[in-house]
């Protein structure tokens, strides 16, 4: 098969025999050491005209969503969450593609937040 023959020009490696396994351990460590490390670097500001999301330590990444963008926000809780009273905040944008989750909002945070974006959306 001209396929696997291309494959295995690549990589070396059979395709078929591959020993692919679910969760290394390697990126159980770094996904531990991202959430720990990266826990501190976590939060948000709200300016006058958008809302900024900063989050991570290996993997960074701010988010800005412009308030005339948001369609939507929705508040939500797992099992674990609502135990340990949290919520996450989801904003929803037009195209979809600037959607931001902030996770980890105490309950009054998480509502005083939704309401201040829900505000400055409707101007």
């Amino acid at each position: 098969n001209l396929l696997n023959g291309t494959l295995k020009k690549l990589n070396g490696l059979d395709p078929v025999k591959r020993d692919l396994k679910p969760f290394p351990l390697e990126d159980s460590l770094l996904w531990f050491l991202e959430e720990w490390k990266g826990f501190p670097r976590r939060g948000y500001a709200v300016r006058e005209r958008d809302i900024t999301y900063r989050t991570g330590w290996l993997f960074r990444s701010t988010t800005t969503v412009p308030f005339g963008m948001i369609q939507h926000s929705e508040l939500s809780q797992g099992p674990v969450s609502r135990k340990l009273g949290l919520n996450h905040l989801k904003l929803f944008t037009a195209g979809g593609s600037g959607n931001l989750r902030i996770a980890g909002l105490e309950d009054d945070e998480a509502q005083a937040l939704r309401a201040i974006i829900e505000a400055r959306t409707r101007r």
